[in-house]
């Protein structure tokens, strides 16, 4: 599905990612993990083509999609829940997740809104109710819901345990699972590393921009990485 190939990324002259190579096929999640500012971020704004690719390609379901600017990539079928959540504060639940599906049609727009409210029924509760002011939680399930709208096939999500409350944190972690077995691909950024663990199939340590380590869930739990790593 997804196939990086020596990619260096970064802001002006400098360079956050250094050939970094990875493969993400359908159903499979990638984790990755490191201290801030290892690039975790940089590496998916990337992918989103919101951060400059300097050097190396990356590959969509076999196409060189290296050049082409963000909405062109959501129309391919790649999608961002970002870190921090961005949602709309003065707009409505409902509203946001309608800015989220607008390049749909109204009436699949409206079809994926209440596939949003199957994953999160306490959005389909307070559909009307201002974006901010819901609970960190509930922000996330609408960020969740709004990167949703278009239909992706590859979920890229940023930090979803970052701030919130375990219960609420394993809620959105069981909608990535219910996601992963529908066959989408997920490229996930966590600084739980507990749950970052729990969810991927693969799993990939930055540092400073560099790659130091990759393999399987598996493989990482036997060496047990992340603790001679991070810790």
């Amino acid at each position: 599905m997804l196939r990086l190939e020596n990619l260096t990324c970064g802001y002006g002259e400098t360079q956050v990612v250094r050939s970094l190579s990875f493969n993400v096929k359908e159903g499979e999640v990638l984790s990755f993990i490191g201290p801030n500012g290892a690039g975790k971020t940089s590496t998916l704004l990337c992918l989103m083509g919101l951060v400059l690719c300097k050097e190396g390609s990356i590959f969509y379901n076999e196409k060189n999609i290296t050049s082409l600017p963000s909405e062109q990539r959501i129309k391919e079928g790649i999608s961002l829940v970002p870190e921090g959540r961005r949602i709309f504060p003065d707009l409505s639940i409902f509203e946001n997740l309608m800015v989220g599906g607008h390049t749909l049609s109204k009436d699949k727009c409206l079809k994926n809104i209440s596939k949003g409210y199957d994953y999160f029924p306490i959005l389909k509760q307070r559909k009307n109710q201002l974006a901010g002011s819901l609970s960190g939680g509930e922000q996330q399930m609408l960020a969740m819901a709004r990167a949703l709208m278009v239909n992706p096939r590859l979920l890229l999500v940023d930090e979803i345990s970052l701030g919130l409350m375990p219960k609420i944190v394993d809620e959105c972690y069981e909608v990535l699972k219910a996601l992963k077995g529908q066959g989408l691909g997920i490229i996930l950024v966590e600084q739980n590393t507990e749950k970052a663990i729990e969810m991927a199939d693969h799993i990939v340590v930055l540092e400073a921009g560099n790659a130091i380590w990759k393999g399987s869930s598996e493989m990482a739990e036997k060496e047990d990485v992340i603790q001679k790593l991070l810790i």
